[in-house]
């Protein structure tokens, strides 16, 4: 009888069967004003001001266009077409892989003007854009300078958002809405309190006040990473490494995907 209890459980908290392992690996003392990331060729991305640095044990790079002011954020999960957004002048720059310029886009000087809320890398020279005046997701062309695919309206405020190529899951109070590059809405499923998230294979991990959640993919739960998270700042998530940077210090830990 109790072996039954368990298994009904079990079954019907799936939180509770995809508890993920969790390594510490490495904490060092880090200098920036944001921690953005660290790509697969290990360059590490911080922000200070108005100045992107990309390094690692070789050297240093780092942009700045002092017009635009302070970078609002950075995409690098393409590291050679780095995106930036300046949200102050509605601006977007590419990189590429040496901090070099590729392209602008000013989105205040197209022909159709649109006031959005983020720029994030997308696939084939494309933007996953928010359009604050219609309230739509995007998906804009800058080597044509027009919207490929748009969602349909979104009456809730968009608290935050996480991309890859393929996805853009926008975050409300309520909810966390995925949607596909052709606009169409793919899943939704309830926010348990996150104000900041990151995607990774489409699993999703997500800060709040207090804790870290994670949701494997295909899963409509969000399960509590055990980690402590005091004065977390910002944070990263690829491959099996986790990135935490917190009071000078970039930590880092191993995760492992429950398989089931």
């Amino acid at each position: 009888m109790r072996i039954l209890i368990f298994l009904i459980f079990a079954i019907s908290h799936p939180i509770f069967a995809q508890k993920m392992e969790v390594l510490p690996l490495d904490s060092i003392s880090l200098k920036a004003e944001k921690f953005i990331g660290v790509d697969k060729y290990k360059n590490l991305y911080t922000t200070t001001g108005a100045v992107l640095y990309k390094s690692n044990a070789e050297k240093t790079l780092q942009f700045s266009d002092i017009q635009l002011g302070a970078i609002t954020s950075v995409d690098i999960i393409n590291p050679l077409r780095i995106t930036l957004f300046y949200q102050d002048f509605n601006t977007a720059v590419i990189l590429d892989n040496t901090l070099n310029e590729i392209t602008r886009l000013d989105f205040n000087k197209l022909e159709e003007y649109r006031n959005i809320s983020f720029a994030r890398t997308a696939n084939d020279r494309q933007l996953w854009v928010f359009n604050i005046d219609l309230q739509q997701l995007e998906l804009f062309n800058y080597r044509t300078n027009t919207v490929k695919t748009v969602s349909p309206p979104i009456k809730n405020r968009i608290v935050t958002a996480a991309t890859n190529f393929n996805y853009c899951w926008l975050t409300t109070h309520d909810f966390i809405l995925q949607y596909n590059s052709y606009g169409s809405l793919v899943s939704k499923f309830k926010n348990v309190g996150l104000n900041a998230l990151i995607e990774n294979n489409e699993n999703l991990l997500g800060l709040s006040a207090d804790d870290l959640f994670y949701k494997k993919k295909n899963s409509e739960n969000f399960a509590q990473l055990n980690i402590t998270t005091n004065d977390v700042k910002q944070f990263y998530w690829t491959g099996e490494i986790l990135y935490l940077y917190s009071r000078g210090n970039l930590t880092t830990y191993q995760l492992k995907l429950p398989k089931i």
